[in-house]
């Protein structure tokens, strides 16, 4: 516990100002390649980048709910580039996931030197993994807890989503959730 508590206090809080897409295109294009490659990668989006820890960064102001932001670091205190919210419960909470589009970065649509890489905001229940939300650069905190607490809520409508139950995948088209 020492060692992650040392690596937290090296860690500098990344940068957030990250801004929604609201492109009803560029949306779909990324939530469509992001659900079938998430879906043949049977949901490896809700884990952390390999080699990395998640930290807590610090509680969301504004939020009804109690909620606790998380960043993934690299050992020596670099950024892993993924956060993760989550309600403070007393068993497993669900964690709103944020990170970037891997499938955008490997698009031949990708441009070199793109300051604002998509960042996809999603939420994995079980099998079932919900995409939120699409992102120009990575996503402010408040935003995070004001989208958790909507989805808690049950007022969130998921952009789609996708699960994989042994050698079947379900995709989701929006508004089915």
């Amino acid at each position: 516990m020492r060692h992650l508590t040392a690596v937290l206090l090296l860690a500098a809080a990344p940068a957030r100002n990250g801004a929604a897409v609201t492109d009803k295109d560029e949306i779909q294009k990324s939530m469509l390649m992001h659900t079938l490659l998430g879906a043949a990668g049977q949901g490896a989006d809700a884990r952390p980048p390999a080699k990395s820890n998640w930290c807590a960064e610090g509680p969301i102001a504004g939020t009804e709910v109690p909620m606790l932001l998380w960043r993934a670091v690299f050992d020596d205190g670099s950024d892993a580039s993924a956060d993760r919210l989550t309600p403070v419960t007393m068993g497993d909470p669900l964690a709103l996931m944020s990170d970037p589009d891997a499938v955008e970065a490997l698009s031949s649509d990708a441009k070199p030197g793109d300051n604002a890489p998509r960042w996809l905001v999603s939420l994995q229940n079980g099998k079932k993994t919900w995409l939120f939300a699409v992102y120009s650069g990575r996503p402010p905190a408040a935003s995070l807890g004001a989208l958790m607490q909507s989805i808690i809520d049950r007022k969130a409508k998921a952009l789609g989503g996708f699960s994989v139950d042994g050698k079947s995948v379900t995709i989701d088209m929006p508004g089915s959730n």
